[in-house]
């Protein structure tokens, strides 16, 4: 049993673009917080505001990235957690 519980793994995609054959997606690997909205009492709204700006990055981890057509591009977080997916893939348009 361990004594610190760990946050489950949580996957911030950011906006991308792509064109009819170039696939470009960006995003962040962090342990999910868990904020809870419901509790309302002080001590609770002081933890949710510390959560809110502290992260825990998952660094340097590999992720895989499932298109709609099962092609699975896999990527590897930095040292902030960030990841860039990207990839020359004919047809885009056809996936959505």
């Amino acid at each position: 049993m361990s004594w610190f519980k760990k946050d489950p793994l949580q996957i911030i995609t950011f906006q991308s673009y792509g064109t009819d054959s170039h696939f470009y997606a960006r995003g962040r690997a962090l342990e999910d917080e868990s904020i809870d909205l419901e509790d309302q009492h002080i001590w609770h709204l002081i933890v949710n505001t510390w959560k809110r700006f502290e992260t825990d990055e998952i660094k340097h981890v590999g992720l895989d990235v499932k298109l709609p057509n099962n092609k699975i591009l896999k990527v590897t977080t930095d040292e902030n957690g960030y990841f860039i997916a990207e990839d020359i893939i004919g047809n885009l348009r056809d996936l959505n």
